[in-house]
């Protein structure tokens, strides 16, 4: 989907790859985009509708992918589970997304992995926000 991760994009600010059937083979290219800094200046990444269920792993499971201007989270409709919701705790602690303003999931139910998920982010001072299709939104002050 996502192609060759050799090509160059230095001056991308937003990458929408809403409902474009991500797989986990794409996850993983982006990721070595981002870690090669083949991606230096996104700010604003939208995987929404996509099935990312047990695959954001692919994408924030190595410490080593640093997003350094990533301002702008979206993960709506993306079938979050909990590891993935863990996982999301984990880089935000780690640093992985050291200037998210806002980051925006979807969930359907209240769990222990989002309850570490907010008070993660309110850690960082964000604020939590709910809509009527039960996405959580963290804004990040």
């Amino acid at each position: 989907m996502l192609g060759d991760a050799d090509a160059i994009f230095p001056f991308l600010e937003e990458l929408d790859l809403w409902n474009t059937y991500l797989s986990s083979g794409d996850l993983h290219i982006l990721a070595e985009a981002v870690k090669c800094g083949k991606l230096p200046q996104l700010k604003i990444l939208n995987l929404s509708k996509n099935f990312l269920r047990d695959r954001i792993q692919h994408l924030l499971g190595d410490a080593e992918v640093m997003f350094p201007f990533l301002e702008h989270l979206h993960l709506n409709n993306t079938a979050l589970s909990e590891g993935d919701l863990q996982i999301l705790s984990q880089a935000l602690q780690g640093g992985q997304l050291q200037e998210l303003c806002s980051l925006s999931v979807s969930v359907l139910t209240h769990s222990d992995a989002l309850k570490a998920l907010q008070e993660t982010c309110q850690h960082r001072d964000v604020n939590c926000c709910e809509t009527w299709y039960k996405p959580y939104a963290f804004c990040m002050k």
